[in-house]
């Protein structure tokens, strides 16, 4: 019954739970049950809501729990694993999917989520899937009642860190596959059919987003696109409005009919979870993002060109997922015209010759006759029953029409300074070469970090057709290069993520390198994919970050950012209703109030029945808060603290794994080496307490501090480490 997003799904790593062959474990599993779901009231607003192509199409309402392991049972193995169980209900839930907000897996470890009989199984997820930010999202799995199943090896008992944050509560998922799937308007292509032969590697660009806002899940439509270093680097372009900017939001691929005339399964929906915004802009309504991992070579995905000139072919094609439906393809037979909608700078389609687009297509790409990107999709009234004008936000406008990296497409996808107007796709799975190694790097910034440390990941990959054994391999800061000598085993297409130490790094630029120098014990046959360099900017601080999304009273809003003397450092205002806006700044030491306002008193809850409000403060990576309901103001204060004296030494700093983190004041620490004393120090600086071992992972119990940020240092014979830890 259930097709859609399960049993393929976002990366996994296979196997079974062990609940399927252990019939000694316990029937009596606790639950966590979400409250009742409005799902009339939230019909209600579909009927309306759901003729509205610019906002999401959404498919489930979100509760916010707390749950982690101490919620769930432990029963340790024969073996001495163990295997930790809690059972999620959503009363009435079509489908559920679940968002954690700490996922830290150790080696070894497994994840498995499954329904009543295990009939849909998600997993398993490992330490594979661990991400910097922290979140794991997952697929939709139908039913109303979920088992969420965490195994561990006796060797690392007690290693793995898990908080579930989101519940949703899909309440027209399976209505969706139902009456959707093939219902989506019956004038549109199913892109097998032969009208899509000649756009093959663009239909293979094209993904459905299932985005998180507030309390809404929802779906979009969006694609990823090549760059000038032709390197897959995995951008993902889509619509601003469709608030897809945040670790929780999914990526799928491939969600498409095996037939032309019907809708048959089965639907290979291949998924991604976790995206970093790189840039947005409302004045052309586009976002770029950026995938948490590069689509693996059995996606079979392929990276769109693009054309930033501003002029049209005579005819235009749109692929997209109209309604959350399988993937569509359009086309229209006239040149697009330049015209605005609602403010932003927009391609508009007159009409549709053959097909349309609907709610869900948001955010989906329009390209010209060259197989190019020119556009992502706005808004519009197109449809079956009424195929004239959509508006698609202008590539041109996005690629250097604002102030700053953060609002436009040019620094991202010209990173190695071509000045290209127009770029060829590029096809990541194909081979021409025997040998051929590609080197490039996670996550790589590209604009000034308020840090100190640089988390350094490099990923491997052959490209070649012969295996890949070894690789020599130099990296660090101009100058002052080490090496790295990999060996392993790398197939045609396979890729490995290589974990090196993090660079502590003191305000300043410096420029950043790696490159291989040897592979397989002889030259690379192309030398033009194995290097990385970059310019890195250090200022030594605490990032505050804010994205705020706008009500339809948006003049009643400002933000302010005043020191510890009550001076005005930053202030925001002069906001556009409706509208999504991000803030960062960087903050030296000092103390310092964050604030907004709201002088209707009413915060940014919804002003008619349906609306997109929200304000989220993130300070130093940890997000403090996340809602609509601040009344007249929120204001948060804090100390942003120099490095404390004494805390770091000459010797090599290490790495090592804190978690969890936050914690309520017991947490733990995992090295490679024996950890031999672990200090803790305030925000100014002061030792407050110190604890000695012998061991390469410990408990740690905080003694009943209070609620804070605080330093914590490790010291081994290898050298000492230092991570900041958040007490809740």
């Amino acid at each position: 019954m259930l097709c859609y997003f399960v049993g393929y799904g976002q990366i996994q790593h296979g196997g079974s739970p062990i609940s399927l062959s252990q019939s000694s474990l316990i029937w009596e599993v606790p639950m966590l049950i979400t409250p009742l779901t409005n799902v009339q009231a939230l019909h209600a607003e579909d009927e309306v809501v759901d003729l509205i192509k610019d906002i999401p199409w959404r498919y489930g309402y979100i509760h916010y729990v707390d749950a982690g392991l101490q919620d769930g049972i432990f029963e340790t193995l024969p073996s001495g694993d163990r295997v930790w169980r809690l059972k999620v209900k959503s009363v009435g839930a079509q489908t559920i999917n679940l968002t954690f907000d700490v996922y830290k897996l150790a080696q070894g470890a497994q994840l498995f989520i499954y329904n009543e009989n295990y009939e849909n199984i998600l997993g398993s997820f490992t330490n594979e899937n661990n991400k910097d930010h922290g979140f794991l999202t997952t697929n939709l799995i139908n039913g109303e009642e979920i088992t969420i199943e965490l195994y561990e090896p006796k060797a690392v008992l007690g290693m793995s860190a898990l908080h579930l944050q989101r519940v949703v509560h899909g309440y027209r998922s399976l209505d969706f596959q139902k009456k959707y799937i093939g219902d989506s308007g019956g004038c549109n292509n199913n892109v097998v059919c032969p009208a899509g032969d000649n756009w093959r590697d663009q239909i293979r660009s094209v993904g459905i987003l299932l985005s998180q806002n507030n309390l809404s899940a929802g779906f979009c439509s969006g694609a990823l696109i090549n760059n000038t270093c032709n390197d897959g680097k995995a951008y993902f372009l889509t619509a601003n409005h469709c608030g897809a900017d945040d670790p929780t939001t999914v990526v799928g691929f491939n969600f498409e009919s095996t037939s032309c005339n019907t809708n048959a399964g089965p639907y290979v929906n291949n998924t991604v979870s976790g995206v970093t915004k790189r840039a947005n802009n409302a004045g052309s309504d586009f976002m770029l993002l950026e995938l948490s991992s590069e689509p693996p070579a059995s996606y079979n995905v392929y990276y769109s060109g693009w054309d930033n000139t501003g002029t049209t072919t005579v005819g235009q094609v749109g692929i997209h997922h109209p309604a959350g439906d399988v993937k569509k393809i359009s086309f229209d037979n006239q040149s697009a015209t330049q015209s605005t909608y609602s403010g932003a700078q927009c391609w508009r389609i007159g009409d549709w010759e053959d097909g349309t687009t609907e709610g869900g297509s948001s955010g989906s790409p329009l390209f010209n006759l060259s197989g190019n990107i020119i556009g992502q999709l706005y808004g519009g009234s197109a449809s079956c029953s009424s195929i004239t004008n959509d508006f698609y936000g202008r590539f041109d406008i996005s690629w250097d029409n604002g102030s700053s990296p953060a609002n436009e497409l040019k620094t991202w996808l010209d990173g190695c300074s071509t000045s290209a107007t127009s770029l060829a796709g590029y096809d990541p799975n194909a081979i021409t070469l025997n040998q051929d190694a590609f080197l490039s790097f996670s996550g790589a910034p590209n604009d000034a970090l308020c840090l100190d440390k640089v988390e350094q990941k490099l990923i491997l990959k052959n490209k070649g057709t012969q295996n890949l054994t070894s690789a020599e391999i130099k990296y660090g800061i101009a100058g002052n290069l080490s090496t790295y000598n990999w060996n392993g085993l790398l197939t045609a297409n396979q890729s490995e993520t290589i974990n090196l130490d993090s660079l502590l790094l003191t305000s300043g630029s410096y420029n950043y390198e790696a490159y291989i120098m040897i592979t397989n014990f002889t030259s690379d046959e192309n030398l033009s994919n194995d290097s990385i360099r970059f310019p890195l900017s250090i200022s030594n601080g605490t990032s505050v970050a804010i994205n705020l999304t706008t009500n339809y009273q948006a003049n009643q809003n400002s933000i302010e950012v005043t020191d510890g003397d009550g001076n005005l450092i930053e202030f925001e205002d002069a906001f556009s209703n409706t509208t999504n806006y991000s803030f960062a700044y960087c903050l030296q030491a000092g103390t310092y109030c964050v604030k907004i306002t709201d002088s209707g008193d009413n915060g940014l809850s919804a002003t008619f029945f349906f609306d997109p409000g929200n304000y989220q403060l993130v300070v130093g990576g940890i997000e403090i808060y996340n809602d609509d309901n601040i009344g007249s103001g929120y204001e948060y204060c804090f100390v942003v603290a120099a490095p404390p004296t004494g805390i770091r030494d000459s010797k090599a700093l290490i790495h090592f794994d804190l978690y969890p983190n936050p914690n309520s004041g017991s947490f733990n620490l995992s090295s490679s080496t024996t950890i031999e004393k672990m200090e803790l120090y305030n925000l100014v600086g002061e030792l407050i307490q110190t604890n000695e071992y012998l061991e390469k992972k410990v408990n740690v119990q905080t003694n009943g501090l209070a609620k804070g940020v605080y330093f914590v240092k490790i010291y081994t014979a290898s050298g000492t480490g230092m991570k900041k830890m958040l007490l809740k």
